[in-house]
């Protein structure tokens, strides 16, 4: 295992080339060298260093990405459950309107009531003397 020390005093500055794709941001590509200068120094110098911020983003990438799954597909369910609904409703009020037009038509087939005769009040007098 090869450690290099380097004394306190002394400045170290090493240059990074990045050849990969441009970004649209200094600060990706910042980002980008960064990774990239933590990875070379790891693999030279046999350290254990983790790229806890790289590591973080992959983590909420995959989230979002599950997360984005899961509206999809309950966005979808949504979509079917309100079109169900609206047909329901549809057919709910169309049912309401037949049962209402059949009860009308029934009220009116029904035959009107005769009047009563007047009766005299005299015939119910002798109906009770009787």
């Amino acid at each position: 295992m090869w450690i290099s020390r380097f004394p306190r005093s002394e400045i170290v500055v090493q240059t990074v080339r990045c050849s990969s794709s441009q970004f649209p941001t200094s600060a990706g590509a910042s980002r980008m060298l960064q990774r990239l200068a933590l990875r070379r120094i790891r693999d030279e110098c046999d350290l254990k260093l983790k790229d806890i911020n790289y590591d973080d983003s992959l983590f909420y990438k995959n989230l979002y990405d599950h997360q984005t799954t899961n509206y999809a597909i309950l966005s979808a369910q949504y979509g079917n459950l309100s079109w169900e609904y609206n047909l329901l409703k549809d057919e709910y009020v169309d049912d309401r309107i037949k049962l209402r037009n059949a009860i009308v038509e029934c009220v009116n087939r029904l035959p009107a009531e005769q009047p009563a005769p007047a009766a005299d009040p005299s015939d119910a007098m002798s109906n009770q003397l009787a």
